[in-house]
């Protein structure tokens, strides 16, 4: 309807360069499919409207059937493009948002003193960076036995998934299914390895997010998986220095005692 006054005075080579605009702005505002379904409807439109006769599909000059089909894969080939870009734009967009996120994991882990410091800086990346679902976290107690610790407040998991997560903790393997998922979902079992051992195994139900596969996710957990295994390392370490202190003292007290008794 905007081009329609512009019959007289611009040739038709040059309206159909603004339909190819029209098309180009749309793929790259609103996607590929609307971007092809608007390049039909301008070869379709542009044949109705200004090309003789008019008002009609009929086409009496055979060489517009040459416009037309260049027309249409120019059309096609520029919505394909634009789309491309979006979505490049988009991944270079969740790229960023999750290495700032893995730069605020890494200080908030380095900074967590104990436990509940670092589920709280797991539930809350995780929450912002992949929408997950359930986010538990499985520890070795002095017996090798995973315990079972859940920071979405879920139930705990069934014996198979149970012996999933075992089998994951000894084999040190990642491993993504749907079979203990939620709905829809689908579940990560991460192994935290640190530098001397295993620390555990995270286990996520993670969503479908539109547009994006579920391994484009795996360098962002398995690097999240890695922080974590050095923040529950270094808990440990510490940890074990309190207790190496603790006894130190304890001792030192003890030989006072039996100094001052033999005195």
């Amino acid at each position: 309807m905007l081009c329609l006054p512009l019959l007289g005075w611009m040739d038709p080579a040059n309206i159909v360069m603004l339909f190819l605009l029209t098309v180009a702005a749309i793929a790259a505002w609103i996607g590929r499919g609307p971007g092809i379904l608007a390049a039909f409807l301008s070869v379709a439109l542009f044949d109705v409207l200004f090309v003789e006769p008019r008002f009609s599909f009929a086409v009496h000059d055979g060489q517009y059937l040459v416009t037309f089909l260049v027309m249409l894969l120019v059309a096609l080939l520029i919505s394909h493009l634009s789309s491309l870009l979006q979505q490049q734009v988009i991944k270079a967009q969740q790229r960023e948002q999750r290495t700032r996120m893995l730069y605020e994991c890494a200080r908030n882990f380095a900074g967590a003193m104990t436990r509940e410091q670092i589920d709280t800086t797991l539930q809350s990346c995780l929450a912002d960076s992949v929408r997950a679902r359930r986010i538990a976290l499985y520890m070795p107690d002095a017996q090798e036995h995973l315990e079972f610790s859940d920071c979405s407040g879920r139930a705990a998991p069934s014996i198979p998934e149970s012996l999933l997560i075992q089998h994951s903790y000894n084999s040190g393997q990642k491993q993504i299914t749907a079979e203990f998922a939620a709905q829809g979902c689908h579940t990560a079992y991460l192994p935290l390895r640190g530098a001397t051992r295993m620390r555990g195994v995270l286990v996520l139900d993670l969503p479908p997010v539109k547009g994006e596969r579920m391994d484009e996710k795996s360098t962002f957990l398995e690097a999240l998986s890695s922080l974590l295994a050095t923040a529950l390392e270094r808990l440990h370490f510490v940890a074990v220095a309190q207790a190496a202190e603790l006894g130190m003292q304890s001792e030192r007290l003890r030989s006072s005692i039996l100094s001052s008794i033999s005195h």
